[in-house]
C-alpha cells in the first residue's frame, strides 16, 4: 500500500519493527522503528506454540510482554511516524493506539484488515478453531472483539494520555468498524459479506509490484 502511494505522489512513513525497518527502507519508504523484533517473536518457540494453536489471547500477552518496559519508546515511534500526516492507516494490532493518535492529531485513521475480522453471520471467527454457527457467528467475531480489546486496552489508555485524548470509554476494535477501512484479501477466497458497511472495501490480495520486489531483494 505505501508503495502504491509514493507512486501516485505521496509521502510514505512506515512504523515497524526495527528488524524489518531495512525491507521498507528498500521499497522507497520512510521507516520508523518500533523497539521490537518481529522475527524474535514470531521465530520463538513459545510464538509458534501459540499461533499454531490458534492460542490468540496468548499470543496478545506475549506481545505485550515484547514490548514491555518499552512502552515509552514505542508511544515516541508512533509519534514520530505520524507527524505531519494527513492520513494514518493501522493494522488490527494498532488500532487503538493508531484512533488515539489520530484523535490527538484530527486526521482520519484508516483501518487495513489482513484477515476478515469484521463481525458477519455469513461465516464464524477465522481465530476461533469453530465450524459455522449460522446466525451465532457474529458473536464469535464479537467474543474475539472482546478478549482483543480486554488484552489491549489499558495500554491503549495509558497511550491516550501520552497524546493528550481522552482515554476511551469503549471498545475502540467495535467502534472502528464506523470507519471507511480497507481489507486486503482476495474477494474470491472470502466475499464481501452482505451485512458488512458499504466503507468496507475489499481490494483484493497486496503484492510488490515487479521493480520494488526487486529493491527489495525479491525475485
Amino acid at each position: 500500500i505505501g508503495a502504491a502511494l509514493r507512486a501516485r505522489g505521496h509521502d510514505v512513513v512506515v512504523c515497524a519493527p526495527a528488524d524489518l525497518c531495512g525491507f521498507v527502507r528498500h521499497a522507497g519508504l520512510s521507516a520508523v522503528p518500533l523497539p521490537v523484533s518481529a522475527q524474535e517473536v514470531l521465530n520463538s518457540d513459545e510464538g509458534k506454540r501459540l499461533l499454531a494453536g490458534g492460542h490468540l489471547g496468548g499470543f496478545l500477552r506475549m506481545l505485550r510482554n515484547a514490548v514491555r518496559g518499552k512502552e515509552d519508546a514505542v508511544t515516541d515511534a508512533l509519534v514520530a511516524a505520524a507527524d505531519g500526516a494527513d492520513v494514518l492507516a493501522a493494522a488490527p494490532l494498532c488500532l487503538g493506539p493508531a484512533m488515539m493518535l489520530a484523535e490527538a492529531r484530527r486526521v482520519p485513521l484508516v483501518p487495513v484488515y489482513l484477515q476478515p475480522v469484521v463481525p458477519t453471520s455469513a461465516f464464524p471467527s477465522p481465530v476461533l478453531d469453530v465450524g459455522s454457527l449460522g446466525p451465532l457467528n457474529w458473536w464469535t467475531h464479537r467474543l474475539f472483539e472482546t478478549v482483543f480489546w480486554r488484552a489491549g486496552g489499558d495500554d491503549t489508555a495509558r497511550f491516550a494520555a501520552r497524546v493528550g485524548v481522552a482515554a476511551p470509554t469503549e471498545n475502540l476494535v467495535v467502534a472502528a468498524r464506523n470507519l471507511p477501512s480497507l481489507h486486503t484479501y482476495s474477494p474470491v477466497v472470502v466475499p464481501k459479506p452482505s451485512d458488512w458497511p458499504a466503507s468496507h472495501r475489499l481490494t483484493g490480495m497486496v503484492g510488490l509490484s515487479s521493480s520494488t520486489r526487486a529493491a527489495v531483494g525479491e525475485s
